[in-house]
């Protein structure tokens, strides 16, 4: 299984120094998850199977965040099975 790592949408940016052991952007202003996806405030990541394997997720553990006083307030996880936009 290939991996891909957390990737920033082109409507997420970046300012200043990260928290220590954090990962994060900037310009998250979307109301909705259809206007997130529309202005690419997202963040993705993926993983790929090789031809004949097959990949199988019973459970995901809770995503834990944190977040400036200015942050987003809530996140939505959408999941894809498929390659191309959400």
């Amino acid at each position: 299984m290939s991996v891909v790592g957390l990737t920033r949408g082109s409507g997420v940016g970046t300012s200043g120094t990260a928290a220590a052991r954090a990962w994060g952007g900037v310009g998250f202003a979307a109301t909705s998850e259809a206007t997130a996806i529309t202005t690419n405030e997202i963040v993705t990541f993926g993983g790929a199977v090789s031809n004949g394997y097959t990949v199988s997720y019973t459970t995901i553990s809770t995503f834990n965040y944190r977040r400036s006083g200015t942050g987003p307030a809530s996140v939505c996880c959408s999941i894809k099975s498929s390659p191309g936009p959400l």
